[in-house]
């Protein structure tokens, strides 16, 4: 059962991070030079929580950012397995 639940918090994080960087796309995109991305993780996480409190269930998340950008389970992992490699690539160039 351990297995099944860690593979669900995984999930639930990926899913979590990428509609929060979907998010911080959107507004960066509509705020350009004023956009900063420190006071919009504030912001998300007073609108969905911190991700370990899963203030929304899965299917929530999944159901707002297919309505909301027409992204289903599938994508969102993707995205977010981009977001870490970017992620890690930064991070060896510093």
């Amino acid at each position: 059962m351990a297995a099944v639940s860690n593979y669900s918090e995984r999930v639930y994080s990926k899913v979590y991070y990428s509609i929060r960087e979907l998010c911080g796309l959107v507004a960066k995109r509509m705020l350009k030079d004023t956009f900063d991305w420190n006071q919009f993780k504030e912001r998300f996480v007073d609108d969905f929580g911190k991700v370990e409190e899963k203030r929304y269930t899965l299917e929530q998340l999944l159901d707002y950012a297919n309505r909301k950008f027409g992204k289903n389970l599938e994508d969102l992992i993707v995205l977010s397995s981009n977001i870490l490699a970017t992620q890690t690539t930064i991070c060896r160039k510093e």
